[in-house]
Parts: structure tokens; C-alpha cells; sequence
């Protein structure tokens, strides 16, 4: 039933998704699709780490998140912060 990508929808309307994010290099845009469409808009997107940072310490979210539709969003790297492909990153957005 859980699983590391996935979605919720309540009887409300209101939809939860999440999903994994493999690190990339900085500076850079890339499009990701939610697992299932908003029916309306998606209103909230959030990163966080899941793995610790190339050299052990630990690393704040690189991402900042854009260009929401209701099937995608666009992710953009901080070049000023300590992350690699290595890493793997967790995303969870709410809509309806």
C-alpha cells in the first residue's frame, strides 16, 4: 500500500503526493510529473535530504521548487549548497 512514490486522496478532495528525487548537478532546471494529476492546482511542494551529504555532514534541501501545474513542477538547484548525484531527495506536495 506505502511505497516511496505514491498518492493519497481524501474524500475532501485534497490529494498528498510524494516521490524521490536523485541528485543532479547545479545550476539546473529539470521537469518532474506528479504521480497523478491535481484535479485543480497543487498549492504546496516541499523537499528534504534523505541521504547525508558527499563527505559525511549533513545538507539542507538544494531545490527550490517552480512552475506548478497540475501534472508537473520544475526543480532548481542551489549551487550553494553541498550535494551531488549521489544524494537522494523526497518530495511531498498538497492540492486538490
Amino acid at each position: 500500500m506505502f511505497s516511496d512514490s505514491g498518492y493519497y486522496k481524501f474524500s475532501n478532495g485534497l490529494i498528498m503526493q510524494w516521490g524521490k528525487i536523485q541528485g543532479f548537478p547545479d545550476d539546473q532546471i529539470r521537469t518532474y510529473k506528479f504521480n497523478i494529476p491535481f484535479e485543480h492546482k497543487c498549492f504546496a511542494l516541499m523537499f528534504t535530504t534523505q541521504s547525508a551529504a558527499i563527505g559525511g555532514g549533513s545538507t539542507s534541501s538544494p531545490f527550490s521548487g517552480k512552475n506548478l501545474t497540475k501534472t508537473t513542477f520544475e526543480v532548481n538547484t542551489d549551487p550553494q549548497a553541498r550535494h551531488g548525484r549521489d544524494e537522494i531527495y523526497m518530495w511531498f506536495a498538497l492540492g486538490y
